[in-house]
């Protein structure tokens, strides 16, 4: 197991939102030699053009975090938001020997979805249910918000590139909540992970999406027609 400095994360989840990063960061941090935390860094912390200001800002919040965790290793969710702001950051922490977990979600339906209920429900964590679990699907908005997730995760893929790095998509941590792949990538041994989160949506997808059937002729015809999940179950 590396253990980096006290100022410098052992390691970082990358991700866009709505991406499962709240379920797996819980996952680790029930590791017993895992701290993983929330999100430390927000995008006023991040200047463009200025990584080294941001760079501080991380080191200061990372190693008040640390000092009240006695777990070795600690790491943080890294909104792709944040690094799109100014990608020099990522760079600097992962030159300085960060590793990095890129989290993303293959299904950019349900992650649309689950933005737009988030949204509705005006409920961002993954300890509570939506009130409201069903909406109608403006196509456009959709097609748009859905292309840009694309560029987004292109964007994790192309800044870590060359840098030490595990990819995990949202569904395989689902499939198999232990992740033993990414317990390995991190060092340490791998033991049963647990995570209190919950679904915030708790209806299938054909039930949620109040004109489905129209949604998915529409992406049939699109780049997304490979990933459709027509009879996609619960997911956030």
């Amino acid at each position: 197991m590396q253990v980096l400095a006290p100022h410098i994360p052992d390691f970082v989840v990358l991700t866009p939102g709505r991406s499962g990063s709240t379920f797996l960061a819980t996952l680790l941090d029930s590791h017993p030699g895992v701290r993983s935390a929330g999100e430390l860094v927000g995008s006023q912390a991040i200047s463009p053009g200025e990584p080294e200001k941001a760079l501080e800002f991380v080191f200061d919040r990372v190693r008040n975090a640390r000092a009240q965790s006695s777990k070795p290793l600690f790491g943080f969710k890294l909104p792709i938001y944040c690094v799109e702001r100014d990608p020099g950051l990522a760079r600097e922490l992962f030159r300085l020997g960060t590793r990095c977990v890129v989290l993303y979600r293959k299904d950019k339906l349900a992650m649309y979805v689950s933005m737009r209920l988030a949204q509705i429900n005006n409920e961002w964590s993954s300890t509570r249910r939506y009130e409201i679990q069903e909406l109608e699907i403006d196509i456009k908005d959709m097609l748009a918000t859905m292309r840009a997730f694309r560029r987004l995760d292109a964007l994790m893929f192309e800044l870590t590139a060359g840098w030490s790095r595990t990819v995990a998509s949202y569904e395989a941590c689902l499939g198999d909540p232990d992740v033993p792949y990414i317990q390995d990538f991190l060092g340490v041994p791998v033991v049963p992970l647990s995570t209190p989160t919950l679904r915030a949506r708790t209806v299938p997808l054909r039930t949620a999406v109040r004109n489905f059937d129209e949604v998915v002729a529409v992406l049939k015809s699109t780049e997304f027609a490979p990933l459709l999940v027509l009879d996609a179950g619960v997911s956030a």
